[in-house]
């Protein structure tokens, strides 16, 4: 049998790996997908396509399409300009007539995953996504 360093590493990022990690487009995304999923919430679609009120296609970094519910996970360097979180503003009112926006920052992934888990499964919850409320104790 072959074996060399990383093997380790690999066999476990391949374990780790599924179609929605493989959609990921950075870190950020892959900590708020973590995040998400360890907390046992629905596991939303990364990278979701959508066209907007216009027709314009439209990607969101994280969406749960069977309730109408996005996540912006506003980190990219372009999300620093005005111009940057002006489009990412735009896009998000471009689709407020169906979907329930969230927004999270890098800090919030690294700082406070608590209240993004808090606040992703209070907006599911109200869109009628089977989550259970988070047990108090």
């Amino acid at each position: 049998m072959f074996w060399c360093a990383g093997v380790r590493s690999l066999r476990a990022t391949l374990q780790a790996w599924t179609p929605e990690v493989g959609r990921t487009r950075s870190e950020d995304e892959r900590d708020f997908l973590r995040i998400v999923t360890a907390a046992g919430l629905p596991t939303p679609v990364m990278n979701y396509e959508v066209h907007d009120a216009e027709g314009i296609l439209r990607v969101l970094d994280a969406a749960w399409p069977a309730w109408w519910v996005l996540a912006e996970i506003d980190v990219h360097p372009s999300h620093a300009t005005t111009v940057g979180r002006l489009a990412d503003g735009g896009r998000q009112n471009d689709l407020v007539d169906h979907w329930r926006p969230l927004t999270f920052s890098r800090s919030d992934l690294r700082d406070r995953p608590d209240v993004v888990v808090d606040v992703v499964r209070r907006v599911l919850r109200s869109a009628g996504a089977p989550v259970r409320p988070q047990s108090r104790g």
